[in-house]
């Protein structure tokens, strides 16, 4: 039994519908099953590590996209940082569901469905 590229395609976009709500459930759930830890960790915490933290964090997700760039570059696939940016960061709820491995395969469909 075979699917039809346009049944697939439908499909696809079904699941990436889904992906952001139920990836902001498990932070949701994940905040609540840790609530005391997490009062803990800010009353006590350095909110210069803090910043810092969430400024390396925010940083990782923008210069990941390089990674892609310089591995499409040494294949001669055209593409630039700028959509590779937005393709990462379209798919990055999806890498905050459990499992771990959305966001990639999110990212492939993506180069996929480019022509990369």
């Amino acid at each position: 039994m075979s699917t039809s590229p346009s049944r697939f395609h439908a499909l696809l976009r079904i699941a990436r519908t889904i992906f952001t709500p139920l990836s902001l459930l498990a932070i949701a759930w994940l905040l609540w099953q840790s609530g005391s830890e997490l009062g803990e960790i800010f009353s006590s915490a350095s909110y210069a590590h803090l910043l810092l933290a969430f400024l390396l964090w925010v940083g990782s997700n923008f210069l990941s996209p390089l990674i892609s760039l310089q591995l499409f570059r040494a294949h001669h696939t055209q593409s630039s940082f700028a959509e590779l940016v937005h393709i990462h960061n379209r798919n990055l709820p999806a890498k905050y569901l459990p499992g771990g491995i959305w966001h990639s395969v999110g990212r492939a469909n993506d180069y996929l469905l480019t022509g990369k």
